[in-house]
């Protein structure tokens, strides 16, 4: 890996943790994180971030050249860097800063069960099935797992358009 995909993918790994994690903090104190299109914000901002950090090392630091494999490395280191430092920001926030959120994942869950028509018991049953996946240590390597996945196709998406043939 060179020295310009190593500084293009800490740059912004970097920016992108600090504006998704600025994002949550943020729908977390205005009670929007349980929200159907906050799921979204996320995602959109990680596909705008990572394919402008494959841009900037094309254009900027390659002589306008990038193969798939330039790219997808800016992109999975990138992403690597952006959820190694989000999975310790989501096992904090979701212990320490804000727990109650965990509670209205739940909540939330537990209405979008209710508007499906389902009984009590069916309810009870898929809260007692998902409240393990509710918890700040289960988020946080789901959010990894997540981001380091969605970072490929993205870096793979956007190689494949911004490539130099």
């Amino acid at each position: 890996m060179t020295t310009e995909i190593k500084q293009t993918a800490i740059k912004y790994g970097i920016i992108g943790f600090v504006i998704t994690s600025a994002g949550s903090v943020v729908m977390a104190m205005t009670d929007t994180m349980t929200k159907p299109w906050a799921k979204n914000v996320n995602s959109i901002l990680m596909i705008g971030i990572l394919a402008y950090a494959i841009y900037e090392f094309k254009h900027k630091l390659n002589r306008g050249q990038l193969t798939i494999k330039e790219g997808l490395s800016v992109s999975m280191f990138a992403s690597l860097i952006w959820a190694v430092l989000g999975a310790i920001f989501s096992l904090i926030f979701f212990t320490y800063i804000s727990p109650e959120t965990l509670d209205a994942f739940i909540q939330q869950a537990r209405i979008d069960m209710m508007n499906k028509g389902m009984d009590d018991e069916q309810i009870e049953n898929g809260i007692n099935i998902a409240k393990p996946f509710f918890s700040a240590g289960a988020i946080s390597i789901m959010a990894f797992i997540f981001t380091l996945i969605f970072g490929f196709i993205i870096g793979l998406i956007s190689s494949a358009i911004m490539r130099k043939k």
